[in-house]
């Protein structure tokens, strides 16, 4: 039997939701609001979570800003279920690459508007995360 290829995969794959799953700001006491939306340089990390039922896995990205006016934590979930595969017999490369490929562009758009909602109300201003092209971000060493 041929190795699943990433274009079999995404064809069995189905986005099933996409959910905040935290989100946090703290202002810094000595901070003054900004009046412009400033950019940010976030840091990211990323966890799969495979369904016990091995019909599904979820993503979670987690995005961590460190701003003159203070922190901010957003953490945005997708879920997925995959059609007459098992997901445990999926290998990792293939995995790793739909979830940087596929479900990163996703997920970001959510990432984005958490982002820039929490700064609005905690800092005044919204902060603006950079445009993110596909394959600019990717993760390899993905937890599980």
């Amino acid at each position: 039997m041929a190795e699943l290829s990433l274009e079999d995969f995404v064809g069995r794959c189905s986005l099933t939701s996409i959910s905040q799953l935290e989100l946090s700001g703290t202002r810094s006491l000595d901070a003054k609001a900004s009046s412009d939306a400033d950019p940010v340089d976030p840091a990211y990390g990323l966890d799969i979570d495979l369904r016990d039922a091995d019909d599904g896995f979820r993503i979670r990205l987690t995005t961590r800003v460190e701003a003159p006016q203070g922190a901010i934590v957003s953490q945005v979930g997708a879920e997925y279920a995959v059609d007459a595969l098992s997901i445990r017999s999926v290998s990792r490369v293939i995995l790793v690459e739909f979830v940087n490929n596929v479900a990163l562009m996703h997920i970001l758009p959510y990432t984005r508007q958490s982002i820039s909602d929490i700064s609005m109300r905690v800092f005044g201003a919204p902060l603006l995360m950079p445009i993110i092209q596909r394959g600019e971000l990717s993760f390899s060493g993905v937890n599980e």
